[in-house]
Formats: structure tokens, sequence, C-alpha cells
């Protein structure tokens, strides 16, 4: 499981947790957990965000490296032969 997945799987428990705190309890105060809930979310949101930008980039970098060397090896057969 990946770091999103696992932040995913969060984010939904969150999300059940607000539901079920919402028709259980009806004291004013629920509303700053439910804000709360809503501002971790938003955060995990951003979070996951992040990791698959830097995944994207991470992705990115390795396949260039990877060209570049083949380009190399390509180079250096070239001049052998």
């Amino acid at each position: 499981m990946s770091a999103n997945d696992s932040l995913n799987s969060i984010n939904n428990a969150l999300t059940t947790y607000k539901g079920s705190l919402s028709q259980a309890w009806t004291a004013y105060e629920v509303q700053y957990f439910i804000q709360a809930i809503d501002k971790e979310k938003r955060e995990i949101g951003s979070i996951c965000s992040d990791i698959s930008d830097l995944y994207s980039t991470i992705q990115k970098a390795y396949q260039d490296i990877r060209d570049e060397e083949e380009e190399r090896a390509r180079q250096l057969a070239l001049k052998v032969k």
C-alpha cells in the first residue's frame, strides 16, 4: 500500500466518522469537530496532491536518466564498430 493509498484510506475514515458524528450528536459543539475534520481532510488532500506531483517528477527524472544512458550506450556501440 502506497503512502497515497494510506492517506486516502484515512481521509475516507474521517468522512465516515464525520457522518456518524453528525447523525449521532446534535450538540452545538459538533460544528467545531466537523470543522476540524474538514480542515484535516483538506490537509490530507493537499499532501496527497504533493505526493502525486513528487511521484510524477521522480518518474520523469528516472525516464530521462534511462533515456540518456540508452543513448550513451548507442553512441558507444557506434564507436566500437
